[in-house]
């Protein structure tokens, strides 16, 4: 059952991340009708999977599209390798618009880490970034989990109301790090994640949570 995205529904900055500023021009006068009018606009199909199937191997095998991106990814596995990071492959192909690969990784008990690039030819010069995750053990804070992110934009739509984002763009990779082991830190404590699986697991929990939020907000339209 194919799923659109409620065009409608989306705030301004949602709309100018998921269309780009020319194209939100040319749509807001029917953007604008259909809020004055209460009814949805459908937009783009929406994946309710985040992955389109694994990829072809393991984190640090000369993924990239150009030398560039190869060199930069590698550095990044190479630095996350030195921080004790567990590779968690093999890669997988994301169906997130824009960004089509994804190598998972956990880094001590409790953090999901995942570089994500964009071997398209419109992202081939796009630098990889980080996103690192980690759920608490409970919600007394009244969020469930924590996500730092050097990403350039959030994504759009934006994360669930459940999960703190704390988006630090281009920032380096100790930076991000720490940035989020003091995020985690205000909000409570970690939750361990299994040895296996525990990337998917914890990833795969994010995207549930942000289907629901997507839900709640009239964002996503079912088709029959």
């Amino acid at each position: 059952m194919p799923v659109r995205l409620n065009l409608a529904a989306l705030s301004d900055a949602e709309l100018a991340a998921l269309l780009g500023d020319e194209a939100l021009q040319a749509r807001y006068p029917e953007v604008s009708r259909a809020r004055l009018e209460a009814r949805p606009l459908p937009g783009p199909v929406w994946p309710l999977d985040p992955w389109a199937a694994p990829g072809a191997g393991q984190p640090g095998q000369g993924w990239g599209a150009t030398p560039g991106q190869t060199r930069a990814l590698n550095d990044l596995h190479a630095a996350l390798g030195a921080l004790g990071a567990a590779a968690q492959g093999p890669c997988q192909l994301s169906l997130e618009r824009r960004f089509s690969h994804a190598c998972g990784y956990l880094l001590g008990p409790d953090t999901a880490v995942t570089v994500r690039w964009d071997e398209s030819p419109d992202g081939r010069d796009v630098p990889p970034f980080v996103e690192v995750l980690s759920w608490l053990r409970d919600d007394a804070s009244g969020v469930e989990g924590v996500l730092t992110t050097n990403r350039p934009a959030l994504p759009s739509p934006v994360p669930t109301e459940l999960v703190a984002v704390r988006h630090l763009p281009g920032a380096a990779l100790p930076e991000l790090l720490e940035a989020h082991r003091l995020h985690l830190a205000r909000h409570g404590r970690g939750l361990k994640l299994p040895a296996e699986g525990g990337w998917a697991a914890a990833w795969e929990r994010l995207h549930r949570r942000n289907v629901d939020a997507w839900d709640r907000r009239g964002l996503l339209l079912r088709e029959d």
